[in-house]
């Protein structure tokens, strides 16, 4: 299992700090894919927390048929 799968594990399981290590992690990847559909920093960074929200809401639906990264980056899109 690679380490976001880990992650995700412990995510379902409660772990707060995995969340914070996923966010970590993938923040900025995020924010320059949103700034390329919005035309500010500030409309990126609210994209990027309402995907998280988005990830924490649906993450039981996550079957890992991809990456988490291409799960992720496509809720974002």
């Amino acid at each position: 299992m690679d380490e976001d799968g880990a992650l995700l594990e412990r995510l379902r399981a409660g772990d707060e700090q995995a969340f914070v290590l996923l966010v970590a992690r993938h923040h900025a990847a995020m924010l320059r894919l949103a700034r390329t559909f919005v035309s500010s920093t500030a409309e990126a960074e609210d994209v990027v927390q309402d995907t998280w929200v988005g990830v924490l809401r649906g993450i039981g639906g996550f079957a890992g048929r991809s990456s988490f990264k291409t799960w992720l980056l496509r809720i974002l899109v």
